[in-house]
């Protein structure tokens, strides 16, 4: 996949009142042994140009991440209910090197087979995690966001599906973008939620030097068979570039009639606003502008 700086023209996520900004993420972190070091590392000298791991390497990582099968496994459903197993998988998004560091972006994912349905396969539900692996000289390192580890148990959908980078002054940036929503195979009805939570990493040699989110875009659909659905919807548009990240958005809402009319809809603008950081030179960090 190609790396460039990225527009984006977002719509919404979970509650269009919840946090639009998260600073100083503190990530899972899994060290590689030694030895595993050593064998991704020279996989990697051999092949400078390759984006993704080769089987070898991914089988290292995912030996490392091993003690994340327990909780992707927890609250399993009874047999009958469940016929399938939950795993882990890895996929790999893109690469970035930085001072003699090798950079792999990708999702980690606690993957269910849920509800076997009578016409066809199990659907295949995704939990995704953004995970990096940072291969240096003299280490090597898994770093997981959100720090929480990912379980069967967790509602809907929740998909790392893109990835973008720019260079800075002995820097990169790498924005990552999840998407979670309520949509579940096995359930329907009830309040929708969709999120789109981007997250921002400020990588420098083989350390993550600053890592944030914003959430450009949320929706939240509450059901209300008597005063009408509320429909809330976040939108924004966000840029970015190695010295400064912007996020300007706003918040609608649309009170439905209940009997589907649409002419008695009513919508209004509840809030407006920006979000600026622009990259502090002394500090080598992003800072929000007020």
């Amino acid at each position: 996949m190609g790396l460039a700086s990225m527009l984006i023209l977002a719509p919404v996520v979970a509650r269009a009142d919840s946090p639009m900004f998260a600073d100083s993420l503190v990530p899972q972190v899994f060290t590689l042994s030694q030895g595993g070091h050593e064998a991704v590392r020279r996989e990697i000298l051999r092949s400078t140009r390759v984006d993704s791991l080769t089987e070898d390497q991914r089988s290292v990582v995912m030996a490392t991440l091993d003690p994340l099968e327990t909780p992707c496994r927890s609250n399993l459903y009874p047999k009958d209910h469940e016929p399938g197993s939950p795993w882990l998988t890895w996929r790999s998004l893109a690469r970035v090197d930085v001072d003699g560091t090798a950079w792999f972006v990708a999702a980690l994912s606690c993957v269910d087979s849920l509800c076997r349905f009578a016409q066809g396969p199990a659907e295949i539900l995704l939990h995704d995690r953004l995970a990096l692996l940072a291969v240096g000289r003299d280490r090597s390192r898994v770093l997981l966001l959100p720090p929480e580890a990912a379980t069967i148990g967790d509602d809907g959908n929740v998909v790392v599906d893109s990835v973008a980078s720019v260079r800075g002054d002995g820097y990169i940036v790498v924005q990552a973008r999840r998407h979670l929503n309520s949509d579940h195979p096995c359930y329907d009805g009830g309040d929708f939620v969709a999120t789109e939570e981007h997250y921002f990493l400020v990588l420098r040699g083989d350390s993550l030097a600053q890592g944030f989110m914003m959430v450009p875009r949320e929706d939240w659909d509450s059901h209300d068979d008597v005063d009408g659905d509320l429909v809330t919807n976040r939108t924004a548009a966000l840029s970015m570039s190695a010295t400064s990240i912007r996020m300007s958005y706003q918040v609608e809402e649309r009170q439905l009639s209940p009997d589907g009319d649409e002419s008695r809809t009513r919508t209004k603008i509840t809030r407006r606003g920006v979000v600026r950081l622009a990259y502090d030179k002394r500090s080598g960090r992003f800072r929000r502008q007020e």
